[in-house]
């Protein structure tokens, strides 16, 4: 079982890869599409070339993050303990934490997470959801004004959260 599955690729989903692989997150990564941005960085801050570069070795050398390119996420599903992502392909993971960095279109994921009226997933200050695990960045979330820097922002404060929820976790087990 992962620590999180993040599903998409995008600026956002890189990002967080990127993040995770840093944190040492267990995760499995995804996406339709690897390494393919649809945004322009209209202030300057990001280098998305630098990102590529960077998550290109975060593929070749991670211990910790895992991708699955050219696989569409096709159902998201709460387990006692996880959640089940299913693959188009039939093919089903688990993890402890779902980010949602799927472009820009409605989410098609019969979650139980709030959503906006245009379909865009509901998100706290933290990237959390209406559902404790599940955590949305990008372009998918309600968060204001768009730009590549605070889809790479909210990527990370997202993925920081579920580190700090698993250290949470670790925290509160008895001692034996």
């Amino acid at each position: 079982m992962y620590d999180l599955i993040i599903i998409g690729a995008g600026l956002a989903g890189s990002t967080a890869a990127i993040a995770a692989d840093h944190e040492g997150i267990k995760t499995l990564v995804v996406t339709k599409t690897l390494l393919e941005f649809y945004t322009e960085d209209e202030l300057g801050f990001i280098n998305l070339r630098q990102i590529e570069e960077k998550i290109k070795l975060v593929i070749k050398n991670s211990r910790c993050v895992s991708f699955k390119n050219k696989s569409e996420a096709m159902g998201l599903d709460k387990q006692i303990v996880s959640f089940a992502v299913e693959q188009k392909n039939g093919q089903v993971d688990y993890a402890k934490n779902v980010l949602i960095t799927i472009g820009g279109g409605p989410v098609d994921f019969e979650t139980l997470t709030q959503k906006t009226i245009g379909g865009k997933i509901k998100v706290d200050a933290d990237q959390k959801t209406s559902v404790p695990g599940i955590w949305a960045a990008g372009e998918v979330c309600n968060a204001e004004p768009k730009t590549s820097l605070v889809y790479a922002g909210e990527a990370v404060k997202a993925v920081l959260g579920v580190k700090l929820e698993k250290n949470k976790q670790t925290l509160t087990k008895p001692l034996t």
